[in-house]
């Protein structure tokens, strides 16, 4: 749909904001009454949410594994991260870890699902 949207836009020759919210709803009429289906089932299918609201950030995150170095550094985003010196970290040289990217930019390193920074 959205480079159908550009499409028309195009046709229509809107330019602008304004203009584009205002043909959008006469877009969505016609788009829907030329390809809208009626669902199989009637009855909502959707599964439960089954965490937690504020683990979304978790779900919604890039993960990566990163290798642990001997001065507790590992590389990420061609920068190098250097961990924080205590017995757990020391725990992690020559191992990967879990990096978790978060949505708002945080950086996140776990060692068997535990935040380690």
């Amino acid at each position: 749909m959205q480079d159908r949207l550009v499409k028309e836009l195009r046709i229509a020759d809107i330019s602008n904001i304004e203009d584009g919210n205002a043909f959008l709803a006469s877009f969505v009429e016609r788009y829907n009454a030329k390809f809208a289906k009626a669902p199989a089932k009637p009855d909502n299918l959707h599964r439960a949410l089954n965490i937690e609201p504020d683990r979304l950030a978790e779900v919604f995150c890039l993960r990566d594994k990163r290798y642990v170095t001997k001065d507790l550094t590992l590389k990420y985003d061609r920068k190098r991260i250097r961990l924080e010196v205590n017995d757990l970290i020391r725990s992690l040289v020559g191992k990967y870890v879990d990096l978790y990217e978060m949505p708002d930019g945080r950086i996140q390193v776990r060692a068997k699902r535990h935040p380690q920074h």
